[in-house]
């Protein structure tokens, strides 16, 4: 055991840590109006503040690594799912000029009914892989302002 309590925060790559601090708000944000009011009034909520443009994502490693942060940071808030990471970083994206597309698929295997949510900007998807992505049949999310 490490005696210098920070030791697994220095491991962790720069980008990974400088993204934690605004994946932590932004998530606790999303959070917040996902249980108080669902989905389409969350969403609509957040495209008012962050209206989309057609900028072209030029470094999809630094959305990783985002990505990463709200992962991470997801474990440690109970019922925090890919629901409230994809929203979250769909936002994050608008707020920064994309036009990224929030994802949502349902999968019915050995008889239960499972869901997952995911982004996909410019090509590139994120919470989800190319393979990931076709085991899901997708659903229509109602608002993609």
């Amino acid at each position: 055991m490490s005696l210098n309590p920070f030791a697994r925060w220095y491991r962790l790559p720069v980008a990974d840590r400088r993204a934690m601090w605004p994946a932590s708000w932004r998530l606790a944000c999303v959070r917040l109006l996902l249980a108080t009011r669902g989905l389409k009034a969350s969403q609509a909520r957040l495209a008012r503040s962050s209206p989309a443009s057609t900028r072209t994502m030029e470094h999809p490693d630094a959305w990783q690594a985002r990505l990463r942060a709200l992962q991470r940071i997801s474990r440690h808030l109970p019922a925090t799912r890919c629901l409230a990471r994809s929203l979250t970083l769909w936002w994050w994206m608008r707020m920064e000029g994309l036009a990224p597309q929030l994802r949502i698929g349902v999968d019915r295997a050995a008889g239960i009914l499972e869901g997952h949510a995911w982004v996909e900007c410019d090509g590139h998807l994120f919470d989800e892989t190319r393979a990931g992505a076709e085991r899901w049949t997708r659903m229509d999310v109602p608002f993609q302002r």
